[in-house]
């Protein structure tokens, strides 16, 4: 199970335990039960996670969820509708 406490790491923000950490986080994926592709590329990510300048890391992070929620709210911003075009039952 501790391959679940590093995907968990690995997918929360980016801070300094990570390259800190980059060996134990590899031992951890190569000793776990995962096929040779799946470590091969959680190792690889773990590496470049490591390597990467903390900012950028966390300005790639950050542009993920930005993207996201952008189409988002635009998408429910086109259906919604103002409360002064409502018609209410009882103003009829």
């Amino acid at each position: 199970m501790l391959i679940l406490k590093v995907l968990s790491r690995l997918l929360d923000y980016p801070s300094e335990s990570i390259s800190d950490h980059s060996a134990e986080l590899i031992a951890a994926v190569s000793d776990s039960d995962l096929s040779v592709e799946h470590k091969e590329e959680l190792i690889t990510f773990i590496n470049t996670l490591a390597t990467t300048d903390l900012y950028d890391a966390q300005e790639r992070y950050d542009l993920l969820f930005e993207r996201a929620g952008h189409y988002h709210c635009s998408y429910l911003n086109m259906f919604m509708v103002s409360p002064e075009i409502v018609v209410r039952p009882w103003s009829i």
